[in-house]
């Protein structure tokens, strides 16, 4: 069963709907909603009666009933219309108080003149705030495209520490996963585009922005979905993103700041804001150390810890980091679990030569989870008719497009491990390992390939029959040695068919490029496995 499923209606939302009190956008979702969901579609069948019984008591009841009004209130709609008609708002005020001036009885003109007021007042500023803010974000994003394209490096603060990273992101993470949980890009978080998507798929929202000589801020509320509050400030000389703050539904939170040379805060002079403030309830896990060793830190000795590493599959995208500092073999990590670094320190910490690290005041940031509320879901495919018409119903074809990411996500996961370990082991280093040593390498990356052959074979079993049928074919391979480069190649194809990227070139060639990156993925695959030395046999 996928992961994503849609949740239902709640009763408020649909009494709303019942009253004809939606937008047309909300109404046409919990329209498609009804059509599959009978306990939703009982729900407004309910409310729909109780309504009418409620309007034929008041027709042959009350009505009956009540005595008849002292006087009959006058007649307001057409001053109403007189005053919409104004063409500049001084023109419409001075319409209103004409009207209030050629009322002749006061009692009826003066609360008459004040709800005219207030009511042209909502009319007028109901949805300011909502607008600017809208149009800020539109204006950003602009900026953003004509910019020239370069790699961020933020710091990012949570309640449990901080440390920098260098954008776009790339691999699973537990921040990465806050925000995969609330639908909102990590690939690029501190960007007007990623902000406006989350923004523009929340189904309530209220919106504020504020400025200064510097800055414009946007801050977001909504009750719905993971992320419950955010907020991004734009420098006002370019519209450049330069920090954002997030609020979590679990009370976690998170600050972006985009750093400038070393370290500077792009923001403007002076200290960021400070994030609600959650006090931590975990204890931190101190630093466990083995005892120094007088010889150097060997290939051999790294490699024993990577190797531990992948049996805790610890190099699937988690936050640890592995180098050689003083003669010795260092791992790291920032934001993990207390039980994850107890787990850790246990296993590596006896090592000779090994020195477990853990720098920051102790992670509790913890991946949500796995379930309908607490997934990244696929925005709007641009072949999303084509998909509906082939599969039969919107509800498979998300189900289709959550399955697809999801492997896609575990293959690009471990194409990401290769590539770590073929950084740290490249090809002459790895040849003059000894033969146990290299065996040990093998077996990593045969593990690693085995499991994105095994990925790539069910993305082909999801996506071909679809795809096929849309007029997708294999294009020829093009030279593509790199399997790193040929999977990222396949994950921005696939996020393209799903609507979480911007389609580049023509809709109708996508899947055909969609199949031909697959194709190309799992050649490679096969050649790479090919190339490996057997695995030793087992008992």
């Amino acid at each position: 069963m996928s992961k994503f499923q849609r949740s239902h209606p709640d009763g408020d939302r649909l009494m709303r709907f019942c009253d004809g009190e939606l937008t047309a956008p909300e109404t046409a979702e919990v329209r498609r909603h009804l059509e599959a969901c009978w306990d939703c579609r009982s729900e407004v069948d309910r409310l729909q009666k109780t309504i009418a019984e409620c309007v034929e008591y008041r027709r042959t009841v009350l009505r009956e009933h009540l005595p008849p009004p002292p006087e009959p209130w006058k007649d307001i709609y057409a001053q109403m219309e007189r005053i919409d008609a104004s063409m500049a708002p001084p023109a419409l005020w001075r319409g209103v108080w004409s009207w209030l001036r050629d009322v002749a009885n006061p009692r009826i003109a003066l609360p008459a003149g004040a709800a005219a007021a207030v009511l042209l007042a909502f009319v007028m500023f109901r949805e300011t705030p909502r607008v600017q803010a809208a149009e800020l974000l539109q204006r950003a994003v602009l900026a953003e495209r004509s910019a020239p394209a370069k790699a961020k490096r933020l710091k990012i603060r949570t309640r449990t520490g901080s440390f920098t990273r260098l954008l776009p992101a790339a691999g699973p993470g537990p921040v990465a996963a806050l925000f995969e949980s609330a639908r909102y890009d990590w690939r690029d978080p501190l960007s007007a585009r990623a902000y406006g998507a989350w923004s523009e798929g929340l189904a309530s929202k209220s919106d504020d922005v504020a400025e200064d000589r510097e800055s414009f801020r946007i801050r977001t509320q909504t009750d719905s979905g993971e992320l419950r509050e955010a907020s991004m400030t734009l420098r006002r000389a370019d519209l450049r993103a330069v920090q954002g703050t997030f609020v979590f539904r679990n009370r976690e939170w998170v600050e972006l700041t985009e750093l400038d040379g070393e370290g500077m805060n792009t923001a403007g002079a002076g200290p960021t804001a400070e994030p609600h403030a959650i006090p931590a309830n975990e204890p931190a896990l101190p630093a466990v150390a083995a005892p120094a060793q007088p010889q150097a830190a060997s290939d051999a000795d790294e490699l024993q810890v990577w190797a531990l590493l992948h049996k805790m599959q610890a190099d699937l995208g988690e936050p640890v980091e592995v180098s050689r500092v003083e003669g010795k073999v260092r791992v790291s990590a920032v934001g993990l679990a207390v039980e994850r670094r107890r787990e850790i320190a246990s296993e590596l910490g006896a090592l000779n030569g090994v020195e477990v690290r853990f720098d920051d005041p102790g992670g509790v940031i913890q991946s949500p989870a796995s379930d309908a509320s607490a997934t990244l879901k696929a925005g709007v495919s641009p072949l999303a008719a084509g998909l509906e018409r082939y599969l039969g119903s919107r509800l498979l074809a998300e189900q289709l497009a959550s399955e697809a990411l999801d492997q896609t996500d575990a293959l690009m996961t471990r194409a990401h491990a290769i590539r770590r370990l073929m950084e740290r082991f490249p090809a002459p280093a790895a040849a003059t390992l000894p033969t146990a040593e290299a065996a040990t390498l093998s077996s990593i990356e045969r593990d690693h390939l085995v499991e994105i052959s095994a990925q790539g074979a069910a993305l082909q079993r999801l996506l071909s029959p679809a795809l096929g049928a849309m007029g997708g074919t294999v294009a020829p391979a093009l030279d593509q040695p790199d399997l790193f480069a040929a999977a990222r190649r396949l994950e921005h194809s696939v996020s393209m068919l799903f609507g979480s990227s911007e389609v580049e070139g023509e809709v109708r060639e996508l899947p055909t490029r969609v199949l031909s990156d697959l194709a190309r993925v799992q050649a490679l695959t096969r050649r790479r496995l090919a190339s490996l030395a057997p695995a030793p046999a087992r008992d």
